[in-house]
């Protein structure tokens, strides 16, 4: 029987839940929750950010690092792509470019098991709640 590693595991001490700490190590996609869900099979409301600047000419072919999650998500929720009422978490019609849409405060992020950041609206407890590591600073 094959176990999986979960980073985000929590441990409970004289009654207070202690939230353990991770690394992003994915920087090729960050996840932006809509709302602080997340199902067994890892599916969440919201919409995963790729990077793609950079990747004509890269040697490699792929897409470049993103390394402000929560600028990349915050500028999702101001061009109002991200949506909480809306069972995806995404907006089907155009977003907005005049950024004027508000951002939930606060966004936290935290550590998916394959080492993807995830941006989640909530305080600094919504990671462990949801079985998922903090990010480590």
């Amino acid at each position: 029987m094959v176990v999986p590693a979960v980073i985000g595991t929590l441990v409970l001490t004289a009654g207070a839940v202690v939230a353990v700490q991770a690394q992003v190590t994915r920087t090729d996609h960050i996840n932006c929750f809509a709302r602080a869900e997340l199902n067994m099979w890892g599916e969440f409301p919201g919409a995963r950010v790729t990077s793609l600047e950079g990747t004509i000419g890269d040697s490699e072919g792929g897409p470049v690092s993103i390394n402000d999650a929560l600028a990349a998500c915050s500028d999702l929720w101001a061009q109002h792509a991200l949506d909480a009422s809306i069972e995806s978490g995404v907006r089907s019609d155009p977003v907005d470019r005049s950024f004027s849409y508000p951002v939930p405060e606060p966004l936290t992020v935290c550590v998916l098991s394959n080492g993807m950041a995830a941006v989640i609206p909530g305080a600094s407890d919504v990671c462990g709640r949801l079985g998922l590591a903090e990010r480590a600073k």
